[in-house]
């Protein structure tokens, strides 16, 4: 089976291509490609979508999160591949321009109810390589300099998940996709580990021994925000999947990870 992965530039996209293309030939597509020519000519059996825009630029993310995804999933359906959507769950607690965009192929995709489409919702996915001003690298960052940090109450729960777990789980799903499709066109990729903000903050406060002054509830908490995290990974477990790395393992990496950065730079 030929994959089409889009997004292999980014953080998740990234790490998706060096585990699948292991076992998977995978093509590669950009937003310049010409994605009908690519079907026509690659025998694509499979597209794996994780590019996205998260610019609050009305243009970026009508032509990257909406035409774009909308196209790839309709030559999809046209080309009879299969199509898997990495997704997010942050339009259920924020309205800004990504969010909503995101929520509007993952509605396409449940409300006319393709048979070749799968939706895969994450909240939290962290690990080697994120991008700087992703959330726990910027507040590993400050905490290492030692700075003060202005945050909501903290109260709200959050699922996170290792980058590496994310991966094996997609496996296992690009494994089965056949028999995954006959029960669901979503599943949850999440871990074990839900916690509260502070919670996470508090552990991140220990392993980087820092002096920073957390200033909880200095910032209020954003129209709607969901206190409680939307998340279940029972369809994972049931497929035999497993989680890895447990929350303070990978937590202890990605400190160790950001202070080398810092001794480098």
């Amino acid at each position: 089976m030929i994959i089409l992965l889009t997004g292999a530039t980014g953080f998740v996209g990234g790490h998706i291509f060096k585990k699948l293309s292991l076992s998977y030939p995978i093509v590669i597509a950009s937003r310049e490609s010409d994605l009908e020519l690519l079907f026509q000519t690659d025998n694509i059996g499979l597209v794996i979508h994780c590019a996205t825009s998260f610019s609050q630029n009305n243009k970026e993310i009508l032509n990257t999160n909406i035409i774009y995804s909308s196209k790839l999933l309709a030559l999809s359906v046209e080309y009879g591949a299969k199509f898997i959507n990495l997704d997010t769950t942050s339009y259920y607690y924020r309205d800004n321009l990504y969010s909503q965009s995101k929520k509007i192929l993952r509605d396409t995709i449940i409300g006319l109810q393709f048979d070749n489409s799968l939706n895969l919702l994450i909240e939290l996915v962290y690990g080697e390589g994120e991008n700087p001003n992703r959330f726990l690298p910027s507040q590993i960052t400050s905490l290492l300099n030692n700075e003060p940090i202005k945050m909501t109450k903290g109260t709200q729960t959050r699922n996170i998940i290792h980058i590496d777990d994310l991966v094996d789980a997609l496996g296992l799903i690009v494994k089965d996709i056949d028999n995954v499709l006959e029960y669901t066109n979503e599943i949850f990729l999440a871990s074990s580990d839900t916690l509260s903000i502070k919670g996470l903050m508090t552990m991140l406060v220990k392993l980087t021994e820092s002096k920073s002054t957390i200033h909880y509830g200095a910032i209020d908490y954003i129209d709607n925000d969901a206190l409680n995290s939307v998340t279940s990974n029972q369809v994972l477990v049931n497929m035999n999947w497993s989680q890895k790395i447990v929350l303070e393992q990978g937590l202890v990496a990605k400190v160790n990870e950001m202070k080398a950065k810092s001794i480098d730079g």
